[in-house]
């Protein structure tokens, strides 16, 4: 099986993280190290980790780097195959008195909708709380965020450091998106506090990100897998063995978490830009020995708002 030819879907990719080194000189105007956009192998944590987006983040700013970055994101994505993305981003983040939320959203959604002409790929966009955002602001973009919903919006998340601000902090943000009719996954277990897993459980998630501490509760695990909540991951973890959650043991079978498993890439561009040929073949070999391991599961994505296995994957 050659997985650089096979149609692929992603759901689990961040837009400021997917900027590529080309993209982000370009707005810049500048040359940009490679120190500025990689983590080091000393790299201990998701804090230190997450620093590497606030680089391209100064590239989403306004309308023009909104739209554009969405745009060129898409034309990369597709050079995989990639033929459906939800790409996730923080409206607030974006956001300043020349910039109300709504244009945020909107500008994301122009680049995503010229890229599906251009390049034929479909999209849903995950609009981001931020975990070090007050409430406020959290529910702001929320309310704002639903009235795109089914008009390019599929879904809310959170995201940021999940070891400074644990998930229990966000049950009113979650009980207004469900009184709003809003999809939401979370952020949950990436630093492996299992606590975080089960309270994006009990709030109602139907998905959530990286889930990497479900292997200390296998009963935990089991009720995901009961309920279909779907779990983000890669089969090889890219991003927590970068920011050493996990070991690195050249690849890891995704055997070792029961629940539904929802394939992702690594970001591309950005904090992980692109890898020499050489280690991308090695890399893919090591994804496609995963891909054989898993159990027939089933998929979620919010755009068509039902559990399946999306045609051609």
């Amino acid at each position: 099986m050659n997985i650089a030819n096979l149609p692929k879907l992603d759901l689990h990719c961040h837009l400021d993280g997917s900027l590529t080194k080309d993209i982000i000189e370009g707005h810049l105007g500048r040359a940009v190290s490679d120190e500025e956009l990689t983590i080091s192998e000393q790299c201990r944590s998701l804090t230190e980790y997450l620093k590497k987006f606030d680089l391209p983040v100064q590239c989403l700013q306004d309308a023009a780097g909104l739209s554009d970055g969405a745009y060129r994101f898409v034309e990369e994505i597709a050079k995989e195959k990639i033929e459906y993305i939800e790409v996730r981003f923080a409206p607030m983040l974006s956001a300043h008195d020349g910039l109300p939320c709504a244009q945020v959203i909107e500008a994301v959604r122009d680049g995503m909708e010229r890229a599906k002409e251009a390049f034929h790929v479909r999209y849903g966009i995950i609009t981001c709380a931020m975990r070090h955002h007050s409430e406020e602001q959290n529910l702001t973009m929320l309310r704002c965020a639903r009235e795109y919903l089914g008009m390019g919006v599929c879904a809310l998340d959170l995201a940021g450091d999940e070891s400074a601000f644990p998930t229990r902090c966000f049950r009113p943000l979650f009980e207004e998106a469900r009184r709003l009719g809003m999809p939401f996954t979370i952020h949950s277990g990436e630093t492996g506090n299992v606590e975080n897993v089960r309270e994006a459980y009990e709030l109602g998630a139907r998905r959530i990100g990286h889930g990497i501490a479900l292997r200390k509760d296998p009963k935990l695990m089991k009720a995901y897998a009961e309920a279909g909540i779907g779990v983000e991951m890669g089969p090889h973890f890219c991003g927590n063995v970068s920011d050493k959650q996990l070991p690195d043991k050249g690849g890891r079978r995704m055997g070792s978490v029961s629940a539904p498993a929802v394939c992702r890439r690594r970001n591309q561009g950005g904090h992980q830009h692109r890898q020499p040929d050489s280690q991308r073949h090695n890399h893919d070999k090591r994804i496609d020995k995963s891909i054989r391991a898993v159990r027939p599961g089933r998929w979620a994505h919010f755009h068509v708002t039902t559990k399946c296995r999306p045609d051609g994957i």
